[in-house]
């Protein structure tokens, strides 16, 4: 009898580990507005868009899953969406002044960047994706506005690719 226990105890310990690290990468809300560009103390800061999202940040459910995500291009640093995610994304309102997101690795937010549309005349200098036309994810709009660090070529990402790809 003990040791079914211990088995049972040891197999729910692996079907848990495997579970929690098992979800991929994800793409989450975060939230956080975006920085008002009238307001002085904002307009002093080096980047008015860098964050490091926290867990306690995210919303509770990822905006594109595992399920919807088809692949991440490392070298380019672009998403690219299965059809679930595709009709997520036609249905996702994106304001002119972007929408906050972190790209979550396995349960862990790596780190943060902004949704934009094509129509907004905002400029972004960190890092920002235009979801509707390719989500190539980029860092400063336009590059010469870009500050803080490049955060997009990390390496857990990296060995995540490798290990999975």
């Amino acid at each position: 009898m003990k040791e079914v226990l211990i088995i049972g105890f040891l197999f729910l310990n692996a079907i848990g580990f495997s579970q929690s690290g098992s979800k991929g990468i994800e793409v989450y809300r975060v939230n956080k507005s975006y920085p008002d560009s009238y307001n002085e103390e904002v307009r002093k800061l080096d980047c008015c868009y860098c964050f490091e999202p926290s867990k306690s940040e995210l919303f509770d459910q990822p905006l594109f899953d595992k399920n919807d995500i088809e692949k991440f291009e490392w070298e380019t640093q672009k998403i690219i969406l299965t059809n679930s995610g595709k009709e997520k994304l036609s249905k996702l309102n994106i304001p002119l002044q972007g929408l906050a997101v972190a790209l979550v690795l396995n349960n862990e937010p790596i780190y943060g960047f902004w949704l934009w549309t094509l129509e907004s005349s905002f400029g972004c200098d960190y890092v920002y994706t235009y979801p509707k036309e390719d989500f190539r994810i980029h860092y400063g709009l336009p590059k010469k506005y870009a500050r803080g660090t490049d955060p997009r070529f990390d390496s857990r990402i990296e060995m995540y690719l490798n290990k999975n790809n």
